[in-house]
């Protein structure tokens, strides 16, 4: 008998230690807390349906603790899971999947946490309720004073409440006045109780500090420091209205100014200087810190160079206003000749098509192409005389697939930028300043005041128009305008250029079999035809009476190898073994010019224009097709 009731014992024993794990220990200990448990962190996805929960301020009674997600039901909605209870009482966050069968959704909640030891005065188990609020809506509990309409106390009352679940105590208020509601004052309390402050202005905030390296630069633009609030996102970008500009200086990045070294880092790359440890990049969108974030805007040169600026821009204004214009480089005018000793004695292409194998004659052409197109026509001693991968223009890069032509061109003082600093080189490029480039090669020929366009009086580019002009170079409407401020066309620069560079074409009789057929340029009456066949193919040549025809169509040339950070002028050489007899261009007078004036825009060419390019739309102000 006493073995039998041993045994009996022990078996409800073992029942016991089973049991009361599984079911809670609500028959046999208080469920209230005993002491001041809390959960810490507390956080949910609806989307994802996870729970994450971690525990603090339980006795130290017990090494692990078992913790369940219940709903207001009492009913268990994801698996249990038991955790090591460290000796500060807290256990670390868990992540609870939700049953796939269970509601998960706006509503009340508990988190049962219960020992693992059983028959023992020190067990405890703790049922600690939650909500899951609809949005907008805020908990305030036992602080019913604090305005959680107004506030995501989530987030430290930085804006309006549009969590899932808010409880007051989360709003942080050490950096408020208590005493005063959260009026903004600094804080002069050990601690604020979120009754006495209006959640509101309980905003935690620091200062974003913005200096500058070389730390002597006042950029122009710059965006301000100044208060943000823990938490938020800081952008930081490349953005002229961010970084700001300065005269000849590029700006190649933010850093921290904290631990950077930047006396260090002068006269390397960016890329140097990172991998040095003398600089720590910030992103473009950082995150804002509890504590004052201090960042710097790095300046160097296009080429990458910290602390080192960009070549002087030349003197005289930039693309607007008049400018009077230096005499060319190297470059000696007698008795008026013009000075084609600059350009390339041969016909190479200066124009491609563009990447759907159409010409686009009526695209209007960017800032950057028009850069492009003059350094291909230079010959290889001038280029190499003026090369240069260095300007003082901050949007013009040394990894930009014009920066070189860019550079080289405004070092040849012919190509100027905008007065803020800048070359937008994906802007289009007007009438008038089309000219003005082709202008500043050629010295003043006394032709500047005859005006032969009647809308170009007053004009600051009325004096380079007339000189152009008076070499027929440039021609205009059937009305006698020029339209100076009209965007520049494809069709408008390849006539331009080939005038200037005798490289007219008189007849389709004068081009080859095997020439490019460009699809949207079938019509050969169109006056541009032979203009854009000239600019499109590089040609051997002669000349019989002065008429210009091609004797041989010849590959084009690579100028991507002249593009590149590390080119140098010698990468190309455009010279050939041969050359067609090229006449010199004779200089024009006003007389000549009125008597030999023929408008390409009569009305003849103007059907024809219209019917060739009736679709044609126009494209964006994107770089050169072959870049």
């Amino acid at each position: 008998m006493k073995n039998r009731f041993i045994k009996t014992a022990l078996v409800l024993l073992i029942c016991f230690a089973l049991l009361v794990p599984a079911y809670g220990l609500a028959g046999f200990i208080d469920s209230q807390p005993l002491g001041s448990p809390s959960l810490n962190p507390l956080s949910w996805d609806l989307d994802e349906r996870t729970v994450n929960v971690g525990g603090e301020g339980f006795p130290t009674s017990a090494n692990y603790v078992r913790v369940r997600i219940l709903n207001g039901d009492g009913e268990q909605i994801a698996p249990h899971q038991d955790v090591e209870l460290l000796d500060d009482g807290t256990f670390a966050a868990i992540d609870f999947a939700i049953f796939a069968n269970a509601a998960f959704g706006p509503g009340n909640y508990y988190v049962r946490v219960q020992s693992l030891i059983v028959l023992s005065p020190y067990a405890f188990g703790f049922d600690i309720p939650f909500s899951i609020l609809q949005d907008g809506d805020c908990d305030c509990k036992e602080n019913g004073a604090c305005d959680c309409i107004d506030c995501d106390c989530g987030d430290n009352g930085e804006a309006p409440c549009d969590c899932d679940y808010c409880e007051c105590d989360e709003c942080d208020c050490i950096e408020c006045d208590c005493e005063n509601g959260g009026n903004g004052q600094p804080c002069d309390c050990v601690d604020c109780d979120c009754v006495d402050c209006d959640c509101v202005d309980c905003v935690e905030e620091f200062y974003l500090v913005i200096t500058n390296w070389p730390d002597n630069l006042t950029p122009d633009y710059q965006k301000d420091g100044g208060p943000r609030t823990v938490g938020t996102p800081v952008s930081l970008t490349n953005d002229p209205t961010v970084r700001g500009t300065i005269a000849n200086w590029t700006f190649l990045g933010w850093a921290y100014t904290d631990g950077a070294d930047f006396a260090a880092a002068q006269g390397m790359s960016w890329e140097e200087a990172r991998d040095a440890g003398y600089i720590v990049p910030v992103a473009e969108t950082t995150i804002m810190p509890a504590g004052n974030l201090y960042v710097t805007a790095v300046w160097g040169n296009n080429a990458g160079v910290i602390g080192v600026p960009n070549p002087q821009p030349p003197t005289g204004p930039g693309w607007v206003g008049p400018f009077v214009p230096p005499a060319p480089p190297t470059v000696e005018i007698e008795d008026d000749e013009v000075p084609l000793a600059v350009f390339s004695q041969y016909h190479n292409a200066f124009m491609v098509g563009r990447p759907d194998g159409t010409i686009q004659p009526q695209a209007h052409v960017t800032r950057a192409e028009v850069a492009t197109i003059v350094f291909r026509l230079l010959s290889d001693d001038f280029r190499a005389i003026v090369w240069t991968q260095q300007n003082q223009f901050g949007d013009v890069n040394i990894n930009d697939w014009f920066n070189n032509a860019v550079s080289t061109m405004t070092n040849a003082e012919v190509l100027r930028g905008r007065p803020d600093g800048s070359f937008r080189p994906n802007d289009s490029i007007t009438r008038a300043e089309f000219v003005a480039v082709l202008a500043r090669f050629f010295e003043e020929n006394g032709h500047e005041n005859d005006f032969i366009f009647t809308d170009i009086e007053g004009h600051w580019a009325e004096g380079y128009i007339n000189r152009l002009a008076s070499f027929g170079w440039v021609q205009g409407g059937g009305d006698d305008r020029f339209n100076p401020n009209g965007l520049l066309t494809r069709a408008e620069a390849a006539a331009m250029v080939n005038r200037m560079l005798d490289r007219v074409l008189e007849s389709t009789d004068d081009l080859l079999e095997g020439r490019t057929r460009w699809p949207d340029k079938t019509n050969m009456n169109a006056w541009y035809y032979l203009y854009l066949q000239e600019a499109t193919h590089s040609t051997e040549f002669e000349r019989t009476g002065g008429r210009l025809f091609w004797v041989e169509i010849l590959e084009h040339l690579d100028w991507t190898v002249l593009e590149r950070p590390d080119s140098v002028s010698s990468d190309l050489v455009t010279t050939r073994t041969s050359v067609g007899v090229n006449v010199a261009v004779e200089s024009y007078d006003a007389d000549d010019y009125e008597d030999e004036y023929d408008d390409e825009y009569d009305d003849d060419d103007e059907d024809d224009e219209d019917d060739e390019d009736e679709d044609d739309e126009e494209d964006d102000d994107e770089a050169e097709d072959d870049e």
